[in-house]
């Protein structure tokens, strides 16, 4: 790929042909440099590039890739994205496997193994995988979290919970000697305390109550990795 420097004459017929080849629209270019996209179009024609545009169009052409141009954006948590060409991102999540329960129990770390995860959007929020457990959580619907599968979870802040959850909502529960992945049947703000289910009929997957105190972490499961396919 030809370099391009500060001082050379900027062809206008590349950035066009840089821009398919990059597959990014003139909007998108425009938002990249700060623009409006008229100005792109009007680059693209021939028309007067002024210095401080010209400089930004000399180091766009100078990149191969989506993920150099944009560089790897990062959410609120700090969490960096790798961006596709596709338009989908990549995000790098701690994984906590069932041999890890107890590390984790121990010292609430989540690690340094790791798993990625694709996603159609930056979704801000402290993300991490768990292996799931027992068969608490299957029914044998399609809707279950089987022995192995892996949950791909959102920390919540205890105080954001309401009345208001969804009872379909699966939650992966960090309190101080186990890791439990259930739904919520009820949140009793008066007495601070939760009420949890479990999926599965079965007597010894009984209901059960946790004061709020009791609660090291809480997680939303947003997805789930089957264990046919992990």
């Amino acid at each position: 790929m030809t370099k391009h420097t500060d001082n050379e004459t900027l062809d206008y017929t590349l950035i066009k042909r840089h821009r398919k080849r990059l597959r990014i629209t003139q909007d998108e270019l425009a938002s990249w440099m700060g623009l409006q996209r008229m100005s792109i179009v009007r680059y693209e024609r021939g028309e007067p590039i002024p210095p401080e545009s010209k400089k930004k169009l000399l180091y766009f052409l100078n990149t191969e890739t989506q993920e150099e141009l944009y560089g790897n954006p990062t959410d609120d948590y700090g969490m960096e994205y790798q961006k596709l060409s596709g338009g989908n991102y990549i995000l790098k999540i701690p994984f906590t496997p069932v041999c890890q329960y107890s590390y984790l129990l121990d010292t609430f770390d989540l690690g340094d193994t790791q798993i990625s995860i694709v996603f159609d959007r930056i979704n801000s929020g402290a993300y991490a995988a768990f292996e799931v457990r027992g068969e608490a959580m299957d029914d044998n619907s399609r809707y279950s979290l089987s022995n192995g599968d892996i949950a791909i979870s959102k920390e919540v802040k205890i105080e954001d919970l309401s009345e208001e959850i969804n009872p379909k909502d699966f939650w992966v529960i960090l309190i101080e000697n186990d890791i439990l992945i259930r739904k919520i049947k009820g949140y009793n703000q008066n007495e601070n305390s939760i009420v949890f289910k479990a999926n599965n009929p079965s007597i010894e997957y009984a209901d059960f109550s946790l004061n709020v105190s009791d609660i090291k972490r809480i997680y939303q499961v947003t997805q789930r990795i089957t264990k046919f396919l992990n």
